[in-house]
């Protein structure tokens, strides 16, 4: 009884803090934005990239006994423990990289002494393979109408790629997987919904999360790339049980995207 009473608890405590960074996804930018009129200052940052990283490894913890309806694996972990390592190195000064530190060696802790009951990779790297091509087309599409239709001449220098690779954000790649096909994913299994419409709902979610793109003008990245990618990627969970590879997928797109934006 005792345990039960303490699932439960922990239950809330992840729908709590899913529902507080649903809510900071969907209206963070639009709200500091009004807030800070668009100068955001670097404790305001500090305390976000915190408040983000922190809440990541309490959701890993607090479900450590379901992390495989959550879809989490050492692959991500191993991602979680990347993402901290460079807010510690290129964003926080040391005296806030420092909890970022103890988190990442709280992890550490966590996956030596094997108190994370992890998610099994399992699917073809073939078909997956197949899947990461398939969430390229649209931005490849982009790519191939701008150089033969648009005549746009696109130079591709190592500086710019090793600048662009260097600066995608790995902790919001990080924190959209965990939320949307972690523990997005994880309630709506318990709501006992089918695969299909599990797919479906958190497709709906990671896009319409994206609504910012509108307001930027980028119409061809909202209505044609994310709904295609948002649709593979819960796909691709929903064959590998894995949101490390929706991760690696998730960054080649970003990269893709902002390779092709820095030319446009």
């Amino acid at each position: 009884m005792q345990r039960f009473y303490g699932d439960l608890v922990k239950l809330q405590i992840t729908k709590i803090l899913f529902f507080f960074l649903l809510a900071v996804r969907f209206t963070g930018e639009f709200f500091v934005d009004k807030m800070f009129d668009s100068q955001i200052p670097d404790w305001f940052k500090y305390l976000y990239f915190l408040i983000i990283y922190s809440s990541i490894v309490f959701l890993i913890w607090f479900n450590r006994d379901r992390l495989q309806n959550m879809n989490i694996d050492r692959g991500f972990i191993t991602l979680v423990l990347f993402a901290g390592t460079f807010l510690f190195l290129f964003y926080l000064p040391p005296t806030i990289g420092v909890i970022i530190l103890f988190l990442m060696a709280f992890m550490i802790w966590c996956l030596v002494n094997a108190k994370l009951n992890l998610a099994i990779f399992n699917a073809e790297p073939r078909s997956l393979f197949v899947y990461v091509l398939m969430s390229l087309i649209p931005v490849s599409l982009l790519f191939l109408y701008d150089v033969f239709f648009a005549r746009i001449e696109i130079e591709i220098s190592e500086q710019l790629m090793l600048s662009i690779a260097i600066n995608r954000d790995i902790l919001g790649i990080v924190f959209e997987e965990i939320l949307f096909r972690g523990v997005l994913w994880m309630l709506l299994i318990d709501l006992k919904l089918s695969p299909r419409t599990v797919v479906i709902i958190q497709a709906l979610f990671f896009w319409t999360a994206h609504y910012q793109l509108l307001f930027k003008g980028s119409y061809y990245t909202f209505w044609v790339t994310l709904p295609i990618i948002s649709l593979t990627y819960g796909i691709i969970v929903n064959k590998s049980k894995s949101i490390s590879v929706t991760s690696l997928c998730h960054w080649i797109n970003n990269f893709a995207t902002a390779l092709m934006n820095s030319y446009l």
